[in-house]
């Protein structure tokens, strides 16, 4: 006996995006949405709130007749104004012709100026005189004549007005207070005037008995040891010293006995210097180191 035939056909499921036809549709209904929407804000909203744009204002002209007087009317003649449409812009009057000026401009002939020669330098009243620029050198010449001749003579060479020269105060006054021994400062200040050189001293290194951490350089333990060297300096040589310079490097220890440089020390160490200067020399010059 032939069984039936139990095969049941599996239906195929449809292909295709079943969505597409209603994303289709949505798209136009938008677009179509859209456009229904700007087309009333165009019609009642655009042109509404647009500002409106004033008329231009139409411009005035006024018109000047200039009328040639006759023998019997010598009165100038009007000008004729044409009447002004835009009330609300004020009227401006059109510049007037005036006449012109036919006459050559008179030109008055160039100034000649003289080239004038500049001033000469000022001097310091009563101070030694210097230039503008002006040169000096640092030279040593206390202790060979022979060396100190060449030296001043190479100064005279290069042109320089001035040499600064050290007066060691231990050599000069280190037998003991009020010992002076001038026999070197004497040849050396001969030799300087002999090639007319300007003068600066050197005025430091203080002596065993005035202390100063001697044989250190310092500033020494009473200052007016110091100034009283001045004193006998200044007067020996007033007039032919032009300056004088206080100490030589104060802001090195090495210089101030070893110990910390002190500006209110070697302020100090000025002023008793300066008084004691020009108590004798007024016109010298007084230098910081």
């Amino acid at each position: 006996m032939q069984q039936p035939n139990q095969f049941k056909p599996v239906k195929q499921k449809p292909t295709g995006n079943k969505w597409l036809p209603y994303a289709l549709g949505g798209a136009v209904a938008l677009a179509l949405v859209c456009a229904l929407g700007f087309v009333v804000y165009a019609v009642f909203f655009f042109n509404s709130n647009q500002p409106e744009t004033p008329a231009a204002a139409t411009p005035t002209v006024n018109m000047v007749s200039f009328v040639t007087p006759t023998p019997a009317d010598r009165q100038p003649a009007q000008a004729q104004t044409v009447p002004d449409e835009a009330t609300s812009m004020p009227t401006e009057a059109a510049p007037t012709a005036s006449p012109q000026n036919t006459a050559e401009p008179t030109i008055p002939p160039p100034v000649e100026t003289q080239p004038t020669e500049p001033p000469a330098p000022v001097q310091p009243t009563g101070l030694a005189p210097m230039a503008s620029p002006d040169y000096g050198i640092q030279a040593f010449l206390y202790w060979r004549s022979e060396t100190a001749e060449r030296d001043l003579q190479l100064i005279n060479d290069i042109k320089f007005n001035w040499v600064k020269q050290e007066f060691p105060w231990r050599e000069i006054e280190g037998a003991g207070k009020g010992q002076y021994d001038w026999s070197n400062t004497d040849r050396m200040m001969d030799q300087i005037d002999a090639h007319g050189l300007k003068v600066i001293a050197r005025i430091s290194t203080q002596p065993e008995w005035a202390g100063g951490n001697y044989p250190e350089l310092g500033p020494p333990n009473n200052y007016q040891d110091f100034a009283d060297f001045l004193t006998a300096l200044s007067t020996r040589y007033k007039g032919r010293i032009d300056a004088y310079q206080i100490w030589n490097e104060p802001n090195l220890a090495r210089e101030w006995g070893e110990r910390p440089p002190s500006p209110a020390e070697y302020t100090a160490l000025l002023k008793i210097s300066y008084q004691a200067l020009k108590a004798v020399d007024p016109q010298a010059w007084v230098i910081t180191a």
